[in-house]
């Protein structure tokens, strides 16, 4: 399905990424990008979270920003090496990644595990909204 929220969302990460070439294993688009590539909602900015090795490349060449200097922003990129309470299963989630129109995308489970950990308004619609999408989509597990 081709929703609004998947075209516009899919042209941006097609026109913002391929420049940089990193390797498929070592980001995922992460956030509500996850999202907006299903259709579900769409996504604000662009998430990325990034291993180890390609975030100390990019601290050389980006200034990192934050109080504990997390974030690299590269336009509408927002790039982290750390992502709340699944800080500790950064490879894994890379590890696990799902390919969409050939970029890594973190996982629908991981989203829904990130978003109750916030607890926002926001985050709770959007838990309703991906199990809705998981239900009529048959699969709990993406």
């Amino acid at each position: 399905m081709n929703s609004p929220a998947k075209v516009k969302f899919l042209t941006s990460i097609q026109e913002l990424l391929p420049p940089f070439n990193w390797p498929p294993d070592s980001y995922i688009i992460a956030g509500s990008g996850p999202m907006a590539m299903r259709g579900i909602r769409e996504a604000v900015d662009i998430d990325i979270l990034v291993n180890t090795s390609l975030w100390s490349v990019l601290e050389q060449q980006y200034e990192a920003i934050g109080a504990t200097k997390n974030e690299i922003v590269i336009g509408r990129l927002e790039i982290w090496k750390d992502w709340m309470n699944l800080t500790e299963k950064i490879d894994e989630m890379i590890e696990n990644r799902e390919m969409m129109e050939g970029f890594p995308f973190m996982r629908l489970s991981y989203v829904i595990d990130w978003k109750q950990y916030l607890g926002r308004p926001k985050d709770i619609v959007d838990i309703g909204l991906i199990k809705d999408y998981l239900q009529r989509n048959g699969n709990f597990f993406s």
